[in-house]
């Protein structure tokens, strides 16, 4: 979509309206520590709730606890390497085509092209919209329980884009 937006404007990439378009700067971290801060903050929080619940509110010990803990571990590494793949992965991309998309908007905008300029917007808008929420792996696990709970009567790709498309 974005291509086709420069195509039409015969604008070479990476230039838009006479301006020099950079990578969007990094965030200053190094992948390491701020990851492994942000898994903490999110899973200390959640286990020691859990805990205080099963302990002294249902008073019953952690039934095998080994494999809870060895399990909480891959959670926290996963978590680790999840926000990695945010920070130096999705996210640059992201503000990339985003940064991309504006320029494409502010060119179309200032060469009287409003109608052509909002319809680009609205289309990029859709897709990633739709894609974000086929992708959306909550929304996954909801289909196959439909689609195993009405024995196939209702494929799980019907409920995702259904939902991916009244979501964008």
């Amino acid at each position: 979509l974005l291509g086709s937006g420069m195509h039409l404007l015969k604008v070479p990439a990476g230039v838009v309206a006479g301006v020099d378009v950079q990578p969007p700067a990094p965030d200053g971290h190094l992948a390491g520590w701020p990851e492994f801060q942000l898994a903490l903050r999110s899973l200390v929080p959640l286990v020691l709730g859990l805990l205080a619940v099963q302990r002294l509110v249902l008073r019953e010990p952690v039934p095998r606890a080994g494999e809870v803990a060895a399990g909480l571990v891959c959670v926290f590494f996963g978590l680790v390497l999840f926000n990695m793949g945010l920070n130096f992965g999705l996210l640059p991309l992201g503000n990339a085509s985003g940064q991309q998309m504006a320029l494409v908007f502010a060119t179309l905008f200032a060469k009287g092209r409003f109608y052509l300029a909002f319809g680009v917007i609205m289309c990029f808008a859709f897709v990633g919209t739709f894609a974000a929420q086929v992708a959306e792996p909550a929304l996954n696990v909801l289909g196959e329980t439909v689609e195993r709970l009405t024995a196939g009567g209702f494929r799980r790709m019907w409920l995702l884009y259904v939902v991916a498309f009244g979501g964008a």
